[in-house]
């Protein structure tokens, strides 16, 4: 094994052994301890846009790029992308807290706020991906056209029988592995992550890249609420049957744009999960 990957290892199986009550018998010292460090790791992001810019020390200076370039998770360079197109040549960088620069190259093309609008996906009634790749306005419409609906919603990157299949196969434990690699974002950025869902989930390169997207986008709008529901092991859904707070956060801020990305999930698919569903929100195919 690779030298960074058993670290990385060690520091993940270390935090997660701890927040699962694993090294010792009374384990509340050691979940108290976690949660304080979460805190301090959390906090330090907002303490790093506060240093003033015209102080140049070495220290500060780092801080502040820490803060941005690394503690951002991305999450300006997504909502660059979602602004004003997503082309390789937009890219993001964090201004102040709730604000980041766009720029097209080296243009600066505007200033917009870095938090997503909370706005949970609704899977349109009757547009659907065909097998074919094409996007359908109705199941009969692909049927007519020699094919079938793979998905409801419109076609994206994991909108391939391949990755739907993995869906299936994973259906009751793909929110347990893309949380573990989620951790592994937040303690060693993107790379690791990716690398984790390749060697847990091996979907496509493509559909990867959403998965891993979302993480960034967790991270960064949604890291304080998953880390108290990751600590205090809180079910998928409260008694009331809507989701927790980590999951209903990743939704209503995150859930928009990994769906245009993604095109499928595993409702989508018609694929029952391990987070309890309303039927009623699960697509069925009824045509061909």
């Amino acid at each position: 094994m690779h030298q960074m990957d058993f670290f990385q290892n060690s520091v993940y199986y270390t935090v997660s052994a701890i927040a699962h009550r694993s090294l010792c018998k009374d384990c509340l010292m050691n979940k108290l301890l976690f949660f304080i460090i979460s805190v301090l790791y959390i906090c330090i992001v907002p303490f790093t846009f506060c240093l003033p810019y015209d102080v140049e020390t070495k220290f500060q200076y780092a801080l502040k790029s820490i803060g941005r370039d690394w503690l951002d998770y991305d999450q300006c360079d997504r909502r660059c992308k979602w602004v004003y197109g997503n082309s390789l040549t937009i890219t993001g960088t964090r201004l102040h807290i709730h604000e980041c620069e766009c720029y097209n190259k080296l243009q600066l093309i505007g200033i917009i706020k870095r938090d997503n609008d909370y706005d949970p996906p609704v899977m349109p009634k009757t547009a659907c991906c065909g097998a074919d790749g094409i996007n359908y306005p109705t199941q009969e419409a692909a049927c007519t056209n020699g094919t079938y609906a793979l998905h409801g919603g419109y076609c994206g990157a994991c909108s391939s029988h391949e990755d739907i299949n993995i869906f299936n196969i994973t259906r009751n434990n793909m929110t347990s592995i893309s949380t573990k690699c989620a951790v592994k974002y937040v303690l060693f950025g993107k790379n690791s992550a990716t690398k984790c869902m390749t060697n847990t989930a091996a979907l496509s390169v493509e559909c990867t890249e959403c998965w891993v997207e979302n993480m960034g986008c967790d991270a960064a709008q949604c890291l304080t609420l998953c880390a108290i529901d990751r600590i205090l092991h809180v079910n998928n859904t409260k008694p009331d049957g809507s989701l927790n707070d980590c999951l209903a956060c990743d939704e209503g801020y995150c859930g928009k744009p990994f769906i245009v990305c993604a095109g499928a999930n595993r409702r989508r698919s018609g694929i029952t999960s391990d987070i309890d569903r309303p039927q009623d929100t699960i697509w069925k195919r009824y045509a061909c």
